[in-house]
């Protein structure tokens, strides 16, 4: 009703608000989809043959809310892992800010690397334990293996759960695709355990990585064709005009 044009960046926004548009009697032609950004961003990273390395990516986060309340969970799944795949690299994908947190963690779980360079351990990684948010677009993007698990404080997470209705899933590209093609564990079930059990579920199942290859593939399809963010410019500036 207020607002002259609607950009979204994601595909289940672009359904929503034309589905709005009938349901409030606004012009529908006011909603103008291109795609996602990360398109652009990702462009120079993402290569059709990748050579994949037997690396398991750990993405904690990229607060430290996020790395409070998943660090040691995704330590503990991997250490369970590293039992039974002992020929695998363990990476923590990481900012520079963050390294000295880590070092609480480096005396019970030695095994573990850092890396800096996200983008390039995405390339490179066979499978991921990563936190929900757009770094599971960017998974992916990269049609890299994962998954997911999200704690929060206990009472954010109880009335979350009662403000939020009719939304299945937290991963995006399971939102996208309207069905879990990933594993996503969330608060009581983000455990070690679990988050252990559905890895390794992946992780001996080429079948099973083949197909979540190929439905990321078509997560790729539905977030727009490069380059993405002219044409969002474009659209701006010729309304402008």
């Amino acid at each position: 009703k207020y607002v002259d044009l609607i950009i979204p960046i994601l595909p289940f926004e672009r359904t929503f608000f034309n589905t709005q548009s009938v349901k409030y009697n606004f012009d529908f032609k006011k909603v103008v989809y291109f795609g996602h950004p990360l398109i652009d961003i990702l462009n120079k990273h993402i290569e059709k043959n990748l050579d994949r390395e037997k690396i398991i990516l750990i993405l904690p986060g990229s607060r430290m809310s996020e790395l409070h309340f998943h660090t040691k969970n995704f330590f503990e799944a991997a250490y369970l892992l590293k039992k039974e795949f002992s020929d695998y690299k363990f990476v923590v994908a990481t900012q520079e800010r963050f390294l000295k947190y880590f070092e609480q963690f480096k005396s019970e779980f030695p095994f573990i690397e850092f890396s800096l360079d996200t983008y390039d351990m995405m390339k490179k990684a066979s499978f991921a334990i990563t936190k929900s948010g757009t770094v599971t677009l960017e998974a992916a993007l990269f049609g890299l293996p994962c998954v997911v698990a999200y704690k929060l404080s206990n009472l954010s997470y109880i009335v979350g759960k009662a403000l939020i209705h009719g939304v299945d899933s937290i991963a995006l590209p399971n939102i996208i695709y309207g069905k879990k093609i990933i594993p996503e564990l969330i608060q009581f079930d983000a455990t070690p355990k679990k988050i252990y059990e559905y890895s390794k579920l992946i992780l001996q199942s080429n079948n099973y990585q083949r197909q979540i290859k190929h439905d990321f593939k078509q997560i790729s399809y539905a977030l727009g064709n490069y380059p993405v963010t002219p044409k969002i410019a474009k659209t701006i500036l010729d309304y402008l005009a």
